[in-house]
């Protein structure tokens, strides 16, 4: 099992991605209240089939656009009320990620980030993997056979246990296997070059304000019957 941090820098040129931004800032008077800095994907022309095209671009224009309304609304007056002289403004920040395409699908990991004078203390975590000729969505159920949650949960556990025991962390070594399988959900799922990706929630795993991310090596479990295989391969 392998983990790898997410880089928002990378270059993304070479996917069916591009980007649109919503860049704004907020102030009261000459008081900076929020920065709004949202980067979300919406499909480059002629890569998916055009219905897909349109639905995956609506799919993220809502999703951003309704965080841009919470930033402008509540996110403002939180700041109106909180923010002293000196301090540093809010902030909303979304960013998008692709990890895997091919020509039948692509997959997309979406952050959002809620800064609250300079501290990041809300992280939520969206991740898909869209069809591209046909407009449909796949699931960690659409790529491992049945007892595959099980599988996935205790190989994550003793992984977790093993890189705790090499780097000497006793706290991360003993993350009991029934928090791992409590705290896993099929839908924190994505795929990568190297393996299948998983994910849990900030905090749940790991005192982090990140969530926790898992790479496990498509050949990890040849006694699984792999329903979509062929999508990757």
């Amino acid at each position: 099992m392998m983990y790898r941090p997410f880089d928002y820098n990378g270059d993304f040129s070479a996917y069916s991605l591009k980007a649109v931004e919503i860049k704004e800032s907020i102030k009261n008077q000459e008081k900076r209240l929020l920065e709004i800095n949202i980067t979300y994907p919406v499909p480059k022309e002629n890569r998916f089939e055009k219905a897909v095209e349109e639905k995956i671009s609506s799919y993220y224009k809502k999703i951003a656009d309704n965080f841009a309304s919470f930033a402008r609304g509540k996110l403002k007056k939180m700041a109106e009320g909180t923010l002293k002289e000196g301090d540093s403004p809010f902030s909303a920040v979304m960013k998008y990620i692709p990890t895997f395409e091919n020509d039948a699908l692509i997959s997309i990991v979406l952050d959002v980030f809620v800064y609250y004078n300079e501290r990041r203390t809300q992280t939520k975590r969206f991740s898909n993997i869209f069809l591209k000729t046909k407009f449909g969505l796949l699931t960690c159920s659409d790529f491992f056979g049945k007892g595959g949650r099980s599988k996935i949960t205790d190989y994550i556990a003793k992984e977790y246990a093993k890189q705790g025991k090499k780097s000497g962390d006793e706290e991360k070594g003993d993350i009991p296997e029934r928090e791992v399988k409590r705290h896993f959900d099929e839908n924190n799922f994505f795929l990568t070059v190297n393996g299948y990706g998983f994910y849990f929630d900030a905090g749940a795993l790991s005192n982090g304000n990140l969530p926790s991310v898992y790479i496990i090596p498509y050949d990890s479990f040849p006694e699984v019957e792999i329903g979509r295989r062929d999508y990757i391969i």
